[in-house]
């Protein structure tokens, strides 16, 4: 939820502002992509844990 109201309340201006983290560029707009893709990520793991019946 914190994420989504960061994402929501994002002036237009800092999409393009970055930083340097592990040694690479990384812009506001890269950083929220990378953060959906892992959601994305770990909503397979889970969907296909539990069409096999596992929670683990």
């Amino acid at each position: 939820m914190a994420n989504l109201l960061l994402i929501r309340n994002l002036a237009d201006a800092a999409w393009d502002r970055g930083g340097t983290t592990n040694g690479s560029h990384l812009t506001a707009q890269a950083l929220i992509s990378i953060l959906a893709d892992h959601v994305r990520h770990h909503a397979a793991i889970l969907r296909k844990r539990l069409a096999n019946g596992r929670s683990e």
